[in-house]
C-alpha cells in the first residue's frame, strides 16, 4: 500500500489538504437543528394561540358580551353615574281625600326604561301634535309650579334640570326622590294609548289593579310587588287617548331604598293635573 502511495505521490504530488472542518460541520449541524426546532415551536405556538385566545376572550368577557347575559361583575341595569343637582320643592300641596283602597303598579313589572333610550313603539298611536322642546318646557313649568309634587329632594335622571323631556312618542320626567315618607323614584309619562284598564291584571303575578273616580275623572290605580320591589302607578286617560301616568318605586338609581316616597293619592293628584296635554 505504501509503495502505491509513493508511486502516486511521485506522479501527482501530495494530495491537497481537506477543506472540510469536522468540528465546523458538527457546529453547523447543531445550529441548523436548533433553528429548525425553534421555527417548529413557534408555528405550533401560533396555531394553538389562534384557537385558544378567542376562547379565553369569549370566556372571560368584558361585562356584557354580544348575545350573552351580563357577567356578575357588570353593573346592574338600575345603576348610573351619580351626580347632578337636586331640586328641593318646598310647598306641600293640600291633602285630598280619596277612597281608601290599595293602589298599584304596572303590568310591565319592574323598572321602566327611559323613553329617551328606546325608539317609539310602532304599535302605539302617534301624538296628535309634534313633540317639541317648547311644549316640554311648558309642561315642566306646569308640573313643577302647580304644587302637585310633594315636598322633598328631587335628583333628575339623567342629571340636569327637573323637567319633562321630549321622547320619541311623548314627554317624560324621571327623578330619584326623597320625601317625608320615603325614598325611591318618580316618573311622569305623557303619551298616547288606545285603551287602558284592569282587564288583564289578574294574570300578572303580584299585580293588583283598581279603577277610581277623582273629581269626576276615571283613573287606573296599580300596585305591583315583585320580589323585593314595589311600584305604584296612577294613570288618567283623556277621551282622545292622551294618557298621563305618574308612578313611583321604592328603589333609586343606587338600589333599594323605601319606604315608598309617594302614596297613590299623591300620584293621582299629579296624573289628573289640569292642562297636561300635547
Amino acid at each position: 500500500m505504501s509503495d502505491i502511495k509513493e508511486i502516486l505521490g511521485t506522479a501527482f504530488g501530495d494530495e491537497p489538504p481537506l477543506r472540510v472542518d469536522r468540528e465546523a460541520i458538527v457546529k453547523s449541524g447543531r445550529r441548523r437543528l436548533a433553528v429548525r426546532s425553534a421555527a417548529t415551536g413557534m408555528a405550533v405556538f401560533a396555531a394553538v394561540a389562534a384557537v385558544t385566545v378567542p376562547v379565553l376572550l369569549g370566556g372571560r368577557g368584558g361585562g356584557i358580551g354580544i348575545g350573552g347575559a351580563p357577567s356578575s361583575s357588570a353593573p346592574p341595569l338600575t345603576s348610573t353615574t351619580a351626580g347632578g343637582p337636586s331640586t328641593t320643592l318646598g310647598s306641600t300641596p293640600p291633602s285630598t281625600h280619596y277612597s281608601s283602597a290599595p293602589a298599584s303598579a304596572d303590568p310591565s313589572g319592574g323598572l321602566e326604561v327611559s323613553a329617551t333610550s328606546k325608539p317609539a313603539d310602532p304599535n302605539r298611536p302617534r301624538p296628535p301634535k309634534p313633540v317639541t322642546a317648547e311644549r316640554a318646557a311648558a309642561l315642566t313649568s306646569l308640573v313643577t309650579s302647580s304644587g302637585v309634587l310633594p315636598q322633598g329632594q328631587y335628583t333628575p335622571i339623567p342629571a340636569g334640570q327637573l323637567e319633562m323631556r321630549p321622547t320619541p312618542d311623548g314627554y317624560q320626567l324621571a327623578a330619584d326622590v326623597t320625601t317625608a315618607t320615603g325614598s325611591g323614584q318618580l316618573r311622569l309619562s305623557l303619551r298616547m294609548e288606545r285603551q287602558v284598564g284592569c282587564a288583564d291584571s289578574s294574570s300578572i303575578p303580584g299585580l293588583q289593579c283598581w279603577e277610581r273616580q277623582v273629581d269626576g275623572k276615571r283613573i287606573i290605580v296599580e300596585d305591583h310587588q315583585l320580589g323585593g320591589d314595589r311600584r305604584l302607578a296612577v294613570t288618567y286617560q283623556h277621551a282622545d287617548g292622551t294618557l298621563f301616568q305618574a308612578s313611583a318605586t321604592d328603589h333609586t338609581q343606587a338600589g333599594p331604598a323605601g319606604p315608598m316616597p309617594l302614596t297613590w293619592e299623591q300620584l293621582a293628584k299629579i296624573a289628573t293635573l289640569p292642562g297636561v296635554a300635547f
